[in-house]
């Protein structure tokens, strides 16, 4: 087989995902967690809302999977990155983003976005009264 043409399998149910991050890094029931598979893109996106912040991790498989399923290898990388986000006490800068992310010996393009909607949504208001 050939790493450029990894075997896709089926892709995880982004619900039961999301149900075992949360499970697993004991999110708070106030909190909500979304994860979405990104089945053209071959990546996986989560999104965590706690109040009136939204901390957004996707992923994006590049290389690197050899004989196993990418879906897998994606899910792992996005658990030790929802990890390490609960572990900083959700400082979304301490992960790691960018091209050429590695885990477990996959590389991965990561982006980490943290959003105050309400905050946005003032900014703008500001910036159109100008």
């Amino acid at each position: 087989m050939n790493d450029d043409e990894p075997t896709w399998g089926e892709p995880p149910l982004g619900e039961w995902v999301a149900q075992l991050l949360a499970e697993r890094w004991e999110i708070p029931p106030d909190d909500k967690l979304r994860v979405d598979m990104d089945t053209k893109g071959g990546g996986v996106e989560a999104v965590l809302t706690s109040g009136s912040t939204e901390i957004e991790i996707s992923v994006t498989y590049r290389s690197g999977a050899h004989d196993r399923d990418p879906w897998m290898v994606l899910v792992d990388a996005l658990d030790a990155l929802f990890g390490q986000l609960e572990e900083s006490g959700r400082d979304h800068r301490a992960l790691p983003t960018g091209e050429g992310v590695s885990f477990g010996g996959a590389e991965f393009l990561v982006n980490v976005e943290k959003r105050v909607p309400e905050l946005q949504r003032l900014a703008d208001r500001l910036l159109n009264d100008n």
